[in-house]
């Protein structure tokens, strides 16, 4: 171990603060050294910006002919004689550099370097290809001075999501590419940025832009369009050849819309510009070509289907011909013109032929041909679509296979059959088979061609006597009716009412039918009321019941003018009829039979015991007696001629009229004796009177009173 003397001790501490002191006393001669020993400046008019960036660097104070060199950190930039003011001047332009610091120096061969180094900070720049643009459009972008080999984040219109993040190089640059995004019309910005620095903004323009999904289109057919860059929330409208057509839409917040289908109006055929134009005039277009074209309408059917034939794009006011198959075919109008812009309307019936694609064929005078496919379809037509069980059913068909033969089944089962002819036509017939009420199906084929048609089966119900049937029927009391049905629920009971009462009743079968018979009850002439039900059918029907009267009965006995007993048994001429018979009796004392003395009715046999409780009294007064026939419908005859006759004394006529003529004749003679006298006395005073009434005195008149 070393061993400090004590003296030695002291000076090794003192050792650091003499050091320290000789510091500061030199401290300020220091610059004053440097200074003598690098006296030049260099200074730049510009500190920072982007690689491209012009600048200018000036020298001061250097050595004058020396010759100084520039440097940017280590490398080389300028070599040159220093004037002979000791200064100079370069113009430089700042390279492809990574962002950063950078430092400016000079030396020259005189020994001189730059007192402080000039620092410029090289900071990031984006240009475009344009700055104007429509959605979807790619522009090119070059980036500088960036982060050595990072990620640059590029923004359209946000500083959120970016569109590109391309990698800077080792000089801080890339080169790329972007798509404008979904976006309004107008102004917008691209930035772009690093980890470290923004770049400036740059402005950039959308514009409107449309597309089409077609651009070959015919007239009447619809094309699609989409746009994107318009004014956002606008009307959007459509124009071809600047002329508005029948289209709007709106643009959405973005500026867009998608999918707008408008329809090409009748045009010439050619090019023609399609414009979109939103509410502040922002418009795009682009170009159609319209081509001649037919519309047929339907494009399927039976025979004889009318054909609407629609034509576009064919020569102005040029003569068409319009064939069918290959033949020419009638047409409505017959000559057909199209109008000024190529257009046409006309109308064809589908001939009759079997089923199959046929073609329609449309033609002008110059060199615009087209064609289109119509599909004739088998067809078949019921004459009537519902009806009763039993009833005949007409059917028709069109396009079925020519020279096959047709089947036709009703639920099934078959009922009919039939051929085609050779224009694929057939007609047959068939009668409706028992079944239940509702809809049926009817079935008609050719073997290839099946048609189901529907057929509605209507419950009914007729009524039959032996003079014939239907709603209606007539008879007489007693005859035989018969009430049947089909159609109706099967297993109900189906009721029959005769003039609302109960006639019959039967069971439903299977299939519908029933069948109720009863005799016809007595019952007034006329129509008659007759009802089937089984509580969910009703059907009224009518039974006729006959009118005619039966023949008129003759009176017999008592014989008339003769005398008779007071229990006379009276006696007639009896009559027949269908509907059976019965009498009516009446006796009276009154010729006219105002007062009637007995009135007997429905006396079933041809005569009529007085009982003694209608015992007749005698005299010379005569009793009048008739008799009259009616049937079982209350058909009544004429009444029989009047009979009279007497009951007890009777005086013979002649005798009673030679007794009145004997009473005549005296009262006769006795009135002409009288009448005689009193005729002269009354001749006599009216004589007297006419002389004088004056000049008779009282004895004249008492001579003649006397006289009198």
């Amino acid at each position: 171990m070393i061993k400090i003397q004590p003296g030695l001790r002291f000076w090794l501490w003192l050792a650091p603060f003499m050091i320290l002191a000789l510091v500061l006393v030199l401290a300020p001669v220091w610059p004053v050294v440097a200074s003598s020993a690098s006296t030049g400046i260099l200074t730049i008019d510009e500190i920072s910006g982007p690689p491209g960036t012009d600048i200018e660097i000036t020298g001061s104070g250097y050595t004058a002919d020396s010759t100084y060199k520039v440097l940017c950190g280590t490398t080389l930039i300028a070599s040159d004689t220093v004037e002979a003011d000791g200064g100079f001047n370069i113009d430089y332009s700042i390279p492809l550099m990574a962002a950063g610091t950078y430092k400016f120096t000079a030396t020259t061969t005189a020994g001189e370097t730059t007192a402080t180094a000039a620092v410029f900070t090289v900071t990031p720049k984006i240009t475009i290809g344009s700055s104007t643009g429509k959605v979807g459009d790619v522009v090119s972008i070059i980036g500088k001075g960036f982060q050595k080999s990072g990620v640059v984040s590029i923004y359209f219109n946000s500083s959120t999501t970016a569109v590109i993040t391309p990698q800077a190089d080792s000089t801080g640059s890339f080169t790329s590419s972007f798509t404008v995004p979904e976006t309004y019309q107008g102004k917008h910005t691209v930035i772009g940025k690093d980890t470290g620095n923004y770049t400036p903004r740059l402005d950039f323009t959308v514009n409107p832009s449309i597309t089409v999904a077609q651009i070959n289109a015919s007239s009447d057919s619809q094309i699609t369009v989409s746009g994107a860059g318009f004014t956002r929330s606008s009307t959007i409208s459509f124009y071809i050849d600047n002329e508005k057509i029948d289209a709007l839409t709106s643009s959405s917040a973005t500026g867009d819309f998608s999918s707008i289908k408008i329809t090409i109006p009748g045009i010439a055929s050619g090019s023609h510009t399609l414009k979109v134009m939103d509410s502040k005039e922002n418009y795009d277009s682009a170009k159609i070509t319209v081509t001649s074209a037919i519309f047929i309408s339907p494009t399927n059917g039976p025979a004889g289907t009318p054909i609407r034939i629609k034509g576009s794009g064919f020569n102005s006011e040029s003569l068409i011909s319009v064939s069918y198959q290959g033949q020419s075919i009638t047409s409505d109008p017959e000559i057909i013109i199209s109008d000024e812009d190529g257009n046409f309307n006309a109308l064809i019936l589908a001939p009759s032929s079997s089923a199959g694609a046929y073609n329609i064929g449309v033609s002008d005078d110059g060199s615009n041909t087209c064609t289109g496919i119509f599909t004739i379809t088998a067809s078949a037509r019921l004459e009537k679509t519902s009806g009763v069980v039993g009833s005949n059913v007409a059917v028709n068909g069109s396009g079925f296979r020519a020279g096959t033969g047709i089947n036709i089944k009703f639920d099934n089962s078959a009922i009919a059959s039939g051929s085609v002819g050779s224009d694929g036509l057939f007609t047959a017939s068939f009668k409706v088979p028992a079944s239940l009420s509702g809809q049926h199906k009817v079935i008609i084929t050719d073997g290839l061609n099946p048609i189901t048609l529907s057929f509605f089966i209507e419950a009914s119900a007729q009524i039959s006597t032996s003079i014939g049937s239907g709603n209606q029927a007539s008879g007489n009391v007693g005859s035989p009716i018969t009430v049947t049905g089909s159609g109706f629920t099967p297993g109900a009971t189906v009721n029959v009412t005769y003039d609302a009462e109960p006639a019959g009743a039967s069971t439903v079968s299977d299939v519908g039918s029933f069948t109720v018979p009863f005799n016809a009850p007595a019952s007034e002439a006329g129509d008659i009321t007759v009802i089937a039900s089984d509580g969910v059918n009703e059907f009224p029907l009518v039974f006729i019941m006959e009118n005619i009267p039966p023949p008129t009965p003759m009176c017999l006995y008592p014989f008339k003018d003769e005398k008779s007993s007071a229990l006379t048994n009276f006696q007639w001429v009896g009559v027949s009829d269908p509907s059976g018979i019965s009498y009516r009796f009446q006796l009276s004392q009154d010729p006219e039979f105002k007062q009637l003395m007995i009135d007997k009715k429905a006396l079933t046999g041809s005569s009529y015991q007085l009982t003694p409780e209608e015992k007749l009294k005698a005299g010379g007064k005569p009793y009048y007696w008739r008799v009259q026939a009616v049937d079982n419908a209350s058909n009544a005859s004429p009444w029989s001629a009047v009979s009279n006759f007497y009951v007890g004394l009777v005086i013979p006529s002649g005798l009673l009229y030679g007794f009145f003529g004997l009473v005549g004749m005296v009262v006769f003679g006795g009135g002409f004796v009288i009448g005689s006298r009193w005729g002269a006395k009354i001749s006599a005073i009216l004589s007297r009177f006419k002389k004088g009434k004056s000049g008779e005195n009282a004895d004249s008149e008492e001579a003649a009173d006397s006289e009198a």
